[in-house]
């Protein structure tokens, strides 16, 4: 049940509306004092009010985890522009795979901060993002807003009446954008092709999409149970985003090899370093996830605070507490850094 008619009793009192008008001033707001449990409601009276993108930054994963599940219940009918960017529980130096349902959610987060970001003609109706962070999450590199907006949401709107083109050369951009092709569409991330019936599973998407073509024209875009293959629902246009935070294919080559040449092999031994010299060769022609995610740095150099917009307020949910986890963080990663070094 939403809670948001308790909003209105925030907006009506006058420590709120002078902190509207300071905000709208732009002039740097105190440090605000909350009792036990009101934060995500003055968050959710704070946002409604104003109306423009929002970053929440908190210490912790699971406090960011709570105050997001509380402003869904503070927000209801508008917790669709509410949003949690999870901190990935693989660790740097890792060669894990960081959970499908946590990239996901954070590429669609990421997706969405982009687009506000960029929407410069549309402002008007564009729904600004309530966004959701621990610290973790917000340093850790990712894709820039320009490569998922620009570069890539633009450029990948499918419609009905359009034409694609050559069906093969509109796959290759998808495997650049990180999807898989398998037999079958049932998890986020994937792609088929029977003939001329496409099937696509975007991230941001609740039931894949099946786009039947004319020609090289699409003909319909309906969404389908991947179940039971029925229908759901039909759509004039789709955009198709990244399926994964790294996206070697669309990092400029000589770029990415400047970065690949700057790599220093000091502290590695003779093996670890002919071992990661071949992976380096492959991640560029065929990587799996877990290379892909040992390789985040390589292939990205942007973090949760370049998606900011210039009318974007950061709200620092204990500042001082943040400042001490991100310290605890750093000089964790050094040690881990510093012992695998003395391992070679």
């Amino acid at each position: 049940m939403a809670l948001t008619g308790l909003l209105q009793l925030i907006k009506d009192h006058p420590e709120f509306e002078r902190h509207i008008e300071e905000v709208n001033l732009g002039s740097l707001t105190p440090t605000i004092s909350f009792r036990t449990g009101t934060k995500p409601a003055y968050l959710a009276a704070l946002w409604l009010k104003l109306q423009r993108p929002i970053f929440v930054l908190t210490p912790r994963p699971e406090e960011s985890r709570r105050i997001y599940d509380e402003l869904i219940t503070y927000l209801g009918g508008e917790d669709e522009f509410v949003y949690l960017l999870p901190e990935p529980e693989v660790l740097p130096f890792e060669r894990l795979a960081v959970d499908v349902r946590t990239s996901n959610q954070r590429l669609v987060t990421l997706s969405a901060m982009a687009k506000c970001n960029f929407a410069e003609s549309n402002k008007s109706t564009t729904v600004p993002p309530l966004v959701v962070a621990s610290i973790g999450s917000a340093l850790r590199l990712t894709l820039s807003p320009e490569t998922i907006f620009r570069e890539v949401s633009l450029k990948k709107q499918l419609s009905v009446g359009s034409r694609i083109g050559k069906v093969d050369d509109l796959l290759v951009e998808w495997v650049n954008l990180g999807y898989r092709h398998e037999p079958l569409v049932e998890t986020p991330g994937t792609f088929s092709q029977r003939g001329g019936i496409i099937d696509v599973f975007p991230p941001d998407s609740d039931y894949p999409l099946r786009i039947e073509l004319w020609d090289d024209e699409i003909d319909t875009i309906r969404q389908f149970d991947p179940v039971t293959q029925r229908s759901i629902g039909s759509k004039e246009s789709v955009s198709i985003m990244p399926a994964r935070e790294q996206l070697p294919g669309l990092v400029e080559r000589s770029e990415l090899e400047q970065r690949i040449l700057g790599i220093d092999f000091e502290n590695c031994d003779d093996e670890l370093r002919e071992r990661m010299q071949d992976e380096l060769v492959t991640v560029l022609s065929n990587p799996d996830l877990e290379l892909l995610h040992f390789y985040n740095g390589l292939f990205n150099r942007s973090s949760l605070l370049d998606y900011l917009p210039d009318d974007g307020l950061l709200a620092l949910d204990r500042a001082s507490q943040i400042e001490d986890e991100g310290i605890e963080q750093d000089e964790k990663f050094g040690r881990m850094r510093t012992s695998r070094e003395q391992r070679r």
